[in-house]
């Protein structure tokens, strides 16, 4: 059986197109201020952490969604972690930092568990940190009632970063380390 050239892309694409058929695109664009020190946004995450964020961060990027305690769509501060955030590293800083701040962590579907998303959680917190994050529709759907967008990913002209706040390119493991220096 011989398939004609072209055919696969064309099948992959219908199906693609089909999946995404019912996923809303977010017309949530913000003005993105270049993230210079944490410092600028320490004063906002310190706020939402009073605010009585939720103090359950025993996430990890495989455990259920099922755990006791408050759950992810009523955290005030959310850690969310993409694909370029997925060394056990980068993941304990975050569960540090939220557990620091009353926060919680989720992540996207490539590292399953706390989902964020179309097929996950819809989230509405005070303050919204984005480490590793492409910025795939599926995902930003899940986010459009976040007060307050920080984004990290290493690749300039990542999705995400345009729909943030404040934008870092750069590191998810130097941001966090430089977050944990200042809450220490």
């Amino acid at each position: 059986m011989e398939i004609a050239e072209g055919t696969l892309e064309k099948m992959y694409t219908e199906i693609a197109n089909a999946e995404m058929a019912d996923v809303p695109v977010p017309k949530q664009y913000r003005d993105a201020k270049e993230l210079t020190s944490v410092d600028e946004i320490l004063p906002a995450l310190l706020a939402a952490k009073e605010a009585g964020a939720a103090s359950n961060t025993s996430v990890d990027a495989v455990s259920s969604a099922s755990q006791a305690g408050p759950q992810l769509p009523s955290a005030k501060v959310v850690f969310a972690l993409g694909r370029g955030a997925n060394d056990p590293e980068t993941i304990a800083l975050a569960e540090v930092a939220a557990k620091k701040l009353n926060g919680m962590v989720g992540v996207t579907r490539p590292l399953v568990g706390q989902q964020l998303g179309v097929n996950g959680h819809k989230i509405a917190p005070d303050f919204l940190i984005n480490l590793g994050i492409a910025g795939a529709p599926q995902y930003t759907y899940g986010i459009t009632g976040a007060k307050e967008i920080v984004s990290v990913n290493i690749n300039p002209n990542a999705l995400i970063l345009d729909l943030s706040d404040y934008k870092v390119v750069g590191s998810a493991k130097d941001f966090l380390k430089e977050l944990l220096a200042k809450l220490n």
